[in-house]
């Protein structure tokens, strides 16, 4: 049958290589024929192997004419939808430059044949390079270096269009200096990058171990999307990618080095507009990071992006060299309308879920949300500045929610909520429906801004499950405190707004039981007497009420030891909850 004489309303025959499983279905319709050109725009384009028995001066074409070398593949030319496929199990050595570009709908991909992934073994040179082209794929390979000043898998736009469709699919890349794989806009004066962008299902080990600020990196990371030129500040610049699916990766042990950026991160993204890192996890990076800048890295973050997501992602003993960062997940400056949902954080050095802004071309931090994630033990560095969650800016943020979420630190030095920065009064935003459970009662939250509203369910409480006096955020139907650290701080309840308690610490002399209705009492501060708001009110049962009992001069017998005394005990069942000697800190011993 001649192809000019197909008729898909009688025989539609899948169009099939069963060496790399590529399909083409060509379904029926009655109303029209098929031509020569469209039966081939819809087949699939040439296949060239590449095997270590081949010849470079085969055609390529076949498994029984395969090419040799990778230097072969540099020095051809290729169609949009061609694939060049190495046999896998086979190690070939050399750098992959790729030679042409292809299409959206029908990208070039470089991958393997037969059982098993080939390694493409490059040495001192990067893995795979790709410059300012469009549709290309690279899949089912793996990629080794040895530590030298290049990237493993990288594609850079450094021309004025917006190019289309990178991805690089189930690949293992491991030794490179600089980033493991690698998307970059470097066009100096205008924002161009890429659409379209997928790294799913890689594996990413032992990068970033080469300073990379004189390349122009400016910092690295085992996967990164970003561009260190026209593209930085989303505020007032176009954003360079579009469509970012960060999807299903690992990258461990990426240490970083001594260098003027960030360096020995995970993921980053930045001068996104709409994209996601879903399903991936990042553990031990960092661990040589020491940047003269002053910044370090963090476990997965993203910056100065918009609508862009992390989500399900798991972030664990991340580390610093110098103190600076270390932080398990960050929603960094410049970023509008991002979020980290269902994240698990443990052990990292610093903070395990960072929001943070500085000025990018005037651009606050806006509309960043937490939302179910989960804080294990992080903060385990010596830095003040760990914990579990920490909003700190020296620019502006503004709208943060964070909702659902848990943290378990039972370290001192840092806390388990903390708000810092130069401009941390202009910090707005939400807290909901969350638990903080911590070891000392000075470390559940530091310094809240008076715009950030504590609201519905937020509990704290001890690593034995005993819930706090101080200080106290709001509990449903429990105990409602102010916050320590000198920075006032709205409340709500049940929809209700509480207003500002004021800074709060400890008082004396007094034996006071807080009103049902609402839930705050306060009393009035007295010469050498800070403010304290105390509360209670079960969402206006009184059966639920709780009592704040503090007591003055030398104890009894009966007593605990000496000292001033708080205590939340339960008004119906007339038995202690917790109670604190003036420092604040938790006593066991019977109080009558």
């Amino acid at each position: 049958m001649k192809f000019s004489e197909f008729d898909p309303a009688t025989s539609a025959p899948a169009l099939t290589d069963n060496l790399v499983g590529l399909t083409v279905p060509v379904t029926a319709n009655s109303n029209r024929r098929w031509t020569f050109q469209q039966l081939v725009g819809a087949m699939p384009g040439a296949i060239f192997y590449v095997s270590p028995s081949g010849n470079d001066t085969n055609d390529g074409l076949s498994t029984s004419s395969p090419w040799k070398t990778i230097t072969k593949v540099n020095a051809s030319s290729f169609n949009p939808g061609d694939n060049i496929v190495f046999q896998g199990g086979q190690t070939f050595s050399g750098a992959l430059v790729c030679p042409s570009a292809g299409t959206p709908a029908k990208p070039i991909t470089f991958g393997s044949y037969g059982g098993g992934r080939a390694t493409i073994s490059s040495g001192t040179s990067g893995g795979f390079l790709s410059t300012n082209q469009s549709g290309i794929v690279v899949r089912d390979l793996i990629f080794t270096g040895s530590a030298s000043i290049n990237d493993g898998v990288s594609f850079i736009n450094n021309s004025a269009l917006q190019l289309q469709c990178v991805k690089v699919i189930n690949c293992s890349v491991s030794g490179y200096g600089w980033h493991g794989i690698h998307a970059s806009g470097r066009n100096v004066t205008q924002a161009t990058g890429y659409n379209d962008v997928l790294f799913q299902g890689n594996t990413v080990t032992s990068c970033c171990s080469v300073a990379a600020a004189s390349s122009g990196n400016g910092g690295t990371a085992g996967i990164r999307v970003w561009n260190p030129q026209g593209g930085y500040g989303l505020g007032t610049t176009s954003p360079s990618f579009n469509g970012v699916i960060i999807d299903n990766c690992y990258v461990s042990s990426c240490p970083g080095a001594t260098d003027t950026n960030h360096t020995g991160s995970g993921i980053i993204a930045s001068q996104v507009q709409g994209g996601v890192i879903r399903n991936c996890e990042a553990t031990l990076c960092g661990t040589s990071a020491n940047s003269s800048a002053g910044n370090g890295p963090s476990g997965i973050w993203c910056l100065d992006c918009h609508n862009f997501v992390i989500d399900s992602c798991r972030s664990i003993a991340n580390t610093t060299a110098n103190s600076a960062d270390g932080n398990g997940f960050d929603i960094d400056a410049g970023c509008s309308n991002c979020q980290i949902i269902n994240c698990y954080s443990e052990g990292n050095f610093s903070t395990g879920f960072l929001i943070y802004s500085f000025n990018i071309s005037n651009v606050a931090n806006d509309g960043s949300q937490l939302i179910n994630c989960v804080s294990v033990e992080d903060g385990v560095g010596t830095t003040n500045l760990g914990g579990g969650i920490r909003v700190q800016n020296t620019y502006q943020i503004t709208n943060v929610r964070i909702a659902g979420c848990s943290v378990y630190y039972s370290a001192t030095n840092g806390a388990a909520l903390m708000f810092k920065g130069a401009q941390v009064a202009s910090i707005t935003g939400e807290i909901v429906d969350s638990t903080l459970t911590v070891s000392a009662v000075q470390n559940i939250v530091l310094a809240t801004p008076a715009g950030f509203h504590i609201r519905d369910d937020v509990i704290q409480s001890d690593i034995n499950g005993i819930y706090y006096a101080r200080p106290i955020i709001s509990v449903d139907g429990l105990f409602g405190q102010g916050f320590h650290g000198g920075v006032s701080c709205n409340y709500e309840r049940n929809g209700i707004t509480l207003g500002d308690l004021g800074p709060v610490a400890w008082v004396s002399g007094a034996d006071l039981e807080a009103t049902p209705d609402t839930g705050i009492s306060r009393i009035a501060p007295v010469s050498g007497v800070p403010t304290i708001a105390f509360g209670g009110g079960g969402q206006g049962d009184a059966a639920a009420t709780f009592k704040v009992k503090t007591k003055a001069g030398a104890p009894t017998a009966a007593d605990v030891p000496s000292g001033t005394w708080q205590v939340i005990r339960d008004t119906v069942n007339n038995t202690t909850k917790a109670y604190y000697n003036n420092a604040g800190t938790l006593m066991t011993a019977p109080f009558s």
